[in-house]
């Protein structure tokens, strides 16, 4: 990942959540949907850069690689560690939430991350991924204009059951899905959020820690 580009362009990255505000919101209740029932406690987000997943779902404890986050948004942040998610500054077993929300389509190593996962996670605990799905319409789209965009050019899309894969071979048992984001971007309202993981261009999932 280039992390130079996302400390030029802290105020670029965060304007984003205003300028698609109906998308973010979507994005919060498909998250909203894959936690319920569940009541979110000891907790860490992994890539929390500015903060707004974090603030919303009050996240004890956010993690990146760049302090300048922090800086510009403390506000939103009760704890805030500056590390990389392939080596995480934690002892095994020691929460019992773990985010991860458009964060694995920006790292070169996603098995390492997700070993590191499941090890800070206490057993029957709970991890949060979302990401952009590439078999969407919405993932094609990003693909074929990604060059564009100073951030999603350096993005790295899974399909649905890459994503899986790659969670349950650590050790992670897949419970459930919600998606959203069937459109374009500039759509007037709220996009649906629908469960499952077959076409949305924002997926969130959840896996319960097994083993």
């Amino acid at each position: 990942m280039n992390e130079k580009i996302f400390i030029e362009k802290i105020k670029e990255y965060d304007f984003w959540y205003q300028k698609y505000k109906n998308i973010y919101i979507s994005e919060l209740m498909a998250i909203k949907e894959v936690l319920y029932p569940l009541p979110v406690r000891n907790s860490l987000e992994v890539g929390c850069g500015s903060g707004r997943f974090t603030s919303f779902f009050k996240i004890d404890v956010g993690i990146d690689l760049n302090l300048k986050f922090y800086e510009e948004f403390r506000g939103r942040f009760k704890y805030y560690v500056v590390a990389d998610g392939k080596r995480l500054p934690f002892k095994r077993d020691t929460f019992f939430f773990l985010f991860s929300i458009t964060t694995i389509c920006f790292m070169k190593e996603v098995q390492e991350f997700l070993r590191e996962a499941h090890r800070v996670l206490k057993n029957d605990s709970y991890f949060i991924i979302a990401f952009l799905n590439r078999d969407s319409e919405y993932g094609k789209d990003i693909l074929s204009r990604k060059e564009e965009n100073n951030f999603l050019k350096f993005a790295n899309l899974f399909s649905s059951k890459e994503v899986i894969e790659m969670v349950e071979k650590v050790g992670f048992k897949f419970e459930a899905s919600f998606q959203t984001i069937f459109e374009n971007l500039e759509e007037k309202t709220i996009p649906p959020v629908q469960k499952g993981h077959d076409r949305g261009g924002f997926i969130a999932m959840r896996f319960r820690k097994i083993i």
